[in-house]
Order: structure tokens, then sequence, then C-alpha cells
């Protein structure tokens, strides 16, 4: 995918002690992201991350999530888990 991330997409890293792992975008500042996971990066916590060392795999599920991000409501870990979970495992049948 060649388009640029936004808030609610999933993105696997591409580097450091995270590689292969997947995330949910939650914000975005210039060459940075902002990553969760819902389990070991939670929405209160999230990991920064260079936009060169991750890659962005979909666009589709979360788009809820986004909204709210954006509009500045409380989004729940154990819902991020289960959206990254479910995404990890569709990789995973590809």
């Amino acid at each position: 995918m060649n388009m640029p991330i936004k808030i609610g997409d999933f993105v696997v890293s591409l580097a450091g002690r995270d590689k292969n792992k997947c995330f949910l975008v939650v914000n975005i500042k210039q060459k940075q992201v902002f990553v969760v996971d819902g389990k070991t990066r939670k929405v209160d916590r999230p990991k920064i991350k260079n936009v060169k060392h991750v890659k962005q795999i979909s666009t589709a599920n979360a788009q809820s999530v986004a909204e709210n991000i954006k509009s500045g409501q409380p989004v729940g870990n154990q819902r991020v888990y289960k959206l990254v979970k479910a995404e990890r495992e569709k990789i995973q049948e590809d």
C-alpha cells in the first residue's frame, strides 16, 4: 500500500523489539506514528515509531475507533486489543 498512514490504520512494525507485531495507529505527528495494541501498548501510553519503521497493512476495520479518537472520545484497550487480534489473525490466514 502506498497510501499515507492515517489514524485508525493497522500497521506492522518493521524494526525494533516489537518487529512483526501488529498495531493500531492512534496519532500522527510529522514523521512519527503513535501505535497501540491494547495489551502491551495501551491507549494511554502509545509507542512512538518512525514512519519508516512501520508498514501499513489495512485501513478497513477500525473506522469507528478512528472517529472516536479524532473526536476525543475514550477508546478502551479491550476494544483495541480485539481489533488488533482480528487483524493479526486475518494476516496469518493470507
